[in-house]
């Protein structure tokens, strides 16, 4: 059997967002939150997108605080997390830098 990315109608527009998102100039800050219904193919379009570009992929849901995002984020960007979520944020930004 032949794995193939299919790229549909959702696929395409989380394409042109993200597209979007890129040719923004550099000042404006830049992040996505895809969300909707089960089954529309969010996460299949999102890891294809992030296997085949530069990104960080961090998969949040409703239980999240602030914290426990901004410390997955600098996990993903293969830091140790500090304690207060300021330093969190400046280790993202530091490290996006």
């Amino acid at each position: 059997m032949n794995n193939k990315f299919i790229k549909t109608q959702n696929v395409k527009r989380f394409i042109s967002l993200m597209d979007n998102l890129q040719k923004a100039p550099p000042n404006v800050p830049k992040i996505a939150l895809v969300h909707g219904e089960f089954g529309l193919g969010k996460s299949q379009a999102i890891m294809w997108w992030v296997t085949n570009n530069d990104a960080i992929y961090v998969r949040c849901n409703h239980k999240m605080s602030g914290r426990w995002l901004l410390s997955e984020i600098v996990e993903e960007l293969d830091e140790i997390p500090y304690y207060q979520s300021s330093q969190l944020f400046n280790q993202i930004e530091e490290k996006m830098k």
